[in-house]
């Protein structure tokens, strides 16, 4: 790499030189990944678009949603998939990961199914009636 510079212009015009080629190759490199990243990307959209299903995991996100996005595949990995290979355990995961979003779990759904079921069970006790006998025949009221 023997460049041959005598002074300070040709000095300067040649770090500009450097500077384009750089900014050249970081574009070139960020194409790249990015064409590498789609490659990966494309299947699994086509998947899930043609199921009906969309990425809007921005929509209410919270942190209910971002509890339900981590432990949801790791609760069914552990109950349901037992046994399960890698790859049905992977796929998964994937999946719940795409359709968990913040329309479907979110914290106040969660106040609502929580309000259903207190409902629910209070119902259930309530039902069973307390049998009033009245007044003891021992008692003494004249």
């Amino acid at each position: 790499m023997g460049y041959n510079i005598t002074n300070m212009d040709e000095l300067k015009a040649h770090i500009a030189i450097l500077k384009q080629d750089k900014i050249e190759q970081e574009l070139y490199f960020d194409q790249k990944v990015n064409s590498i990243k789609n490659s990966f990307n494309n299947p699994f959209n086509y998947i899930f678009k043609s199921l009906g299903l969309s990425n809007q995991s921005s929509f209410n996100s919270d942190y209910i949603t971002s509890l339900a996005k981590t432990f949801l595949p790791i609760f069914l990995n552990k109950t349901i998939l037992k046994g399960r290979g890698f790859l049905v355990k992977t796929l998964v995961t994937i999946f719940t990961q795409k359709i968990i979003n913040g329309k479907m779990i979110n914290q106040e759904i969660l106040v609502k199914w929580v309000d259903q079921l207190t409902e629910f069970i209070n119902s259930k006790t309530k039902s069973s009636k307390v049998k009033d006998y009245g007044i003891p025949e021992d008692s003494e009221t004249y």
